[in-house]
C-alpha cells in the first residue's frame, strides 16, 4: 500500500515532469512559424548530438546513486564526476576559442552535453531520494529559462542555434543550482576514483543504448531530405508526449524499485512492473487516438507527412519505456557489463536494419523494424531476470 506521503511526493514530480514536457511540446508551433521547415530538423539532429555528448561525460555516475547509503559516500560521488564534468567543460572552452564556425557548434553542442550530464545526475538522485520540493523549484526555473532564454536568442537571431543557445544556458543555470545545494569539500586533483570503475562499466551499455533509440535522426540525414527529416522531428515531439506520463510514472518506479530491491523482494518488483505496462498501455491508446486532433490544432498542414511516423513511434515509445523499467534491475546487481552486451548485440541488428530499411524501403519499414527489436530487447531483459541472475 503507497503511503499518502508517497502519493503527494509522486503527485509533485507528476506536476512539474507534465509541465515541462508540455511546454516543449507546445513551444513547437511557434518554433514552426517563425523558423524554415528545414531548421526544425536540424534543431533535433542538435538535441541528439548533445544527448550523445551528456552520455559520454556522465559515464553511467548516475547509476551509482542507488547504491549510495551515506553522505559521505554521496561527498565523494559527487566528489569525482563534478572532476570529469571540468574536463569536458575545459575541452569545449578551447573549441570556442578556435576561429572556425564548425568548430564554434561543435563547443556549443559539447557545453551543453556536459552540463546536461550534470543536471541528469542530481535529477536522479533528488528523484531517488524524494527531495521533491527542491527538485520542483529547481526544474520549475528550468523551464522558464529554457523557454525565456530562447526567446530572448531568437528576437535577435532568427535560425535554429538561438533555441540551442537557449537549451544550453537554461542547463548551466539548472545545474549551478543543483549543484549549490551540496556543500561539498574542495576538489582536490588526486583522490581516487573509487566509483569509477563501476560507473564506467555503464558507459558502452548507454552510447550503445543511444546508438539504438537517438541516432535515427542522424541516419535519415544519410538518406532523405531535410524536409522529411522536420517531418520525422515533428513526430517525434507529437509521439513524446507519451514520455511525460512515462517519465513521471518512472520517476516514481525508481524510488519503489530502489526499496523493493534492497529487500530483495524480487517478486514486488516484477509485480509493479506489470501494472506499469498495464498503465502505459492505456496511455499509448489514448495518444493514438488524438494524434491527428493534435496535427489539425497546431495547422500542421506542411508536416502532414508525419502523422504515421508519429502513430508507429509512439508504440515504440511504450515499449522502449517498458525496457527502461528493467534497466533498474541491472543498475542495483552490477549487472552492467551483460547489459553493455545485449545492448551491442541490439545495436548492431538497429544498424543494420536501418540501413537495409532506408536504402531499401522507406521510414515505415524502419520503423515497424524498431519496434520488433525493441521486442527482443524485453524477451532478453525477461529471461535474465527470470532466472535470477545477480549478485549479492
Amino acid at each position: 500500500m503507497i503511503s499518502k506521503i508517497k502519493i503527494l511526493e509522486f503527485s509533485k514530480f507528476n506536476v512539474v515532469t507534465i509541465i515541462s514536457k508540455f511546454v516543449a511540446v507546445f513551444f513547437l508551433p511557434f518554433l514552426t512559424t517563425i523558423l524554415p521547415k528545414e531548421e526544425i530538423g536540424l534543431i533535433s539532429i542538435y538535441t541528439r548530438l548533445i544527448g550523445l555528448v551528456s552520455i559520454v561525460f556522465g559515464l553511467g555516475y548516475f547509476s551509482q546513486i542507488i547504491k549510495i547509503k551515506d553522505s559521505l559516500s554521496l561527498k565523494k560521488l559527487i566528489n569525482e564526476f563534478v572532476k570529469i564534468l571540468l574536463v569536458g567543460f575545459t575541452i569545449s572552452l578551447i573549441l570556442f576559442l578556435i576561429p572556425n564556425y564548425g568548430s564554434f557548434n561543435i563547443a556549443l553542442i559539447m557545453i551543453t552535453g556536459v552540463f546536461l550530464a550534470g543536471l541528469t545526475f542530481f535529477r536522479n538522485y533528488y528523484r531517488l531520494n524524494s527531495l521533491t520540493n527542491k527538485y520542483l523549484i529547481n526544474e520549475i526555473i528550468f523551464i522558464v529559462t529554457s523557454v525565456g532564454f530562447s526567446l530572448i536568442f531568437l528576437y535577435f537571431f532568427t535560425n535554429y542555434i538561438s533555441r540551442i543557445w537557449g537549451i544550453c544556458l537554461s542547463y548551466i543555470l539548472t545545474f549551478i543550482i543543483y549543484y549549490k545545494r551540496f556543500k561539498m569539500p574542495n576538489l582536490k586533483p588526486y583522490t581516487s576514483f573509487s566509483f569509477f570503475k563501476n560507473s564506467i562499466s555503464l558507459l558502452p551499455h548507454m552510447i550503445l543504448k543511444w546508438v539504438r533509440s537517438r541516432s535515427d535522426i542522424v541516419l535519415l540525414t544519410l538518406y532523405f531530405s531535410a524536409s522529411v527529416i522536420s517531418d520525422y522531428a515533428i513526430a517525434l515531439s507529437v509521439s513524446s508526449l507519451a514520455l511525460v506520463f512515462y517519465d513521471a510514472h518512472n520517476q516514481f518506479f525508481l524510488s519503489s524499485a530502489k526499496n523493493n530491491l534492497q529487500a530483495n523482494e524480487i517478486k514486488k518488483w516484477t509485480k509493479e512492473i506489470y501494472k506499469s505496462v498495464i498503465l502505459y498501455f492505456l496511455i499509448l491508446i489514448v495518444l493514438i487516438l488524438s494524434i491527428d486532433l493534435i496535427y489539425s490544432i497546431f495547422g500542421w498542414i506542411d508536416f502532414e507527412n508525419g502523422k504515421t511516423y508519429a502513430k508507429i513511434l509512439s508504440c515504440l515509445f511504450f515499449l522502449k519505456a517498458i525496457s527502461n523499467l528493467f534497466t533498474t534491475y541491472f543498475n542495483y546487481f552490477n549487472l552492467n557489463y551483460t547489459l553493455s552486451k545485449i545492448t551491442f548485440m541490439i545495436s548492431i541488428i538497429y544498424l543494420i536494419s536501418g540501413i537495409i530499411s532506408m536504402h531499401y524501403f522507406n521510414i515505415e519499414i524502419f520503423l515497424v523494424s524498431l519496434i520488433l527489436i525493441e521486442l527482443i530487447v524485453i524477451t532478453i531483459f525477461k529471461i535474465i531476470i527470470d532466472n535470477g541472475k545477480h549478485f549479492n
